[in-house]
């Protein structure tokens, strides 16, 4: 199966509240991140950097090797994963940011419900690939969480014989065609939330959350998306009515721009190695005569 599954808004509002991801309020930004064999850090003030790189008699008996790591930073969120001839067991490392804006008239007319249309702009990029048998995938929530229709869960799935894409709430355009073929995929691009409806001059909980997760059976895979889910910088975080603008209390997002933000530093565990075994893994094959580009649709 190739290409974009698209399913309706309400399905979305539906997955979000059975994940539990009901976002708390925050005065400032705050960050979580997870990955095995380590404690969990939720809503820390501050950046988070998580990596670790195990065997399985230390946390997961059925993995042979996990290195896996997870960043939130201002506006950014990262994961990647590589597992060695898992015996089934499932690796799951994640990472979010959630951070409270308010959306204001700068000189446009105040409609009379006191509402306005907003769409979310969030960049993502990365790729997963595998070896033997296996499945994995990236997933992300992400949305406006008191926003009438914001709700976003994007999602790229890859086995040996299948790769698809499932989008709600939102539509990938691309700067090329991510591609997508049976064992790999990869991605990159801007994912757009379909419009929602805010509350002008009160605070809107806005959140993104990344995961990856994989198995073997047995099998290898790798997922790369440690540099991938981030707030635009220099260019709009909202698509907004003109005449009105969105800011956070912290400074961080100023008149719908991302301010200048020293970046957490990657985990030790680093991108050499993800590199590396994506070598051994032979990740020339994304672009091999047999893969499929995923265009139109929602992702465009």
């Amino acid at each position: 199966m190739y290409g974009p599954i698209r399913i309706p808004l309400t399905v979305a509002c539906l997955v979000l509240a059975a994940f539990g991801l009901v976002s708390p309020v925050s005065a400032v930004p705050l960050y979580s991140a997870s990955v095995p064999c380590l404690p969990d850090v939720v809503n820390s003030p501050t950046p988070v950097a998580l990596s670790a790189g195990v065997a399985p008699a230390l946390c997961q008996s059925d993995v042979t090797q996990i290195i896996s790591s997870a960043t939130a930073s201002p506006g950014h969120v990262g994961v990647a994963m590589k597992l060695v001839e898992s015996l089934g067991g499932v690796v799951t490392p994640d990472a979010r940011f959630d951070d409270d804006v308010t959306f204001t008239s700068n000189g446009g007319p105040l409609p009379e419900s006191g509402r306005i249309p907003v769409q979310l702009n969030l960049n993502i990029a990365g790729f997963i690939a595998g070896a033997g048998s296996f499945g994995g995938s990236m997933r992300i929530f992400a949305g406006l969480n008191a926003a009438a229709g914001g709700a976003i869960d994007f999602s790229l799935n890859i086995t040996p014989t299948d790769c698809n894409i499932v989008s709600i709430g939102a539509t990938l355009h691309s700067a090329a065609p991510s591609e997508c073929s049976e064992g790999s995929g990869q991605i990159g691009g801007t994912l757009v939330m379909d419009t929602a409806l805010v509350q002008l001059n009160q605070p809107e909980h806005l959140f993104f959350l990344l995961t990856v997760s994989g198995f073997g059976n047995p099998g290898n895979i790798i997922a790369d998306f440690a540099h991938s889910l981030d707030l635009p910088v220099g260019s709009d975080i909202f698509t907004l009515p003109e005449g009105f603008t969105v800011n956070d209390d912290s400074g961080l997002i100023r008149n719908n721009r991302l301010q200048a933000a020293t970046a957490v530093p990657e985990p030790s565990s680093g991108a050499m190695f993800f590199a590396a075994f994506a070598g051994l893994l032979g990740l020339g094959r994304l672009r091999k005569s047999g893969s499929r580009s995923v265009v139109g649709g929602n992702v465009a």
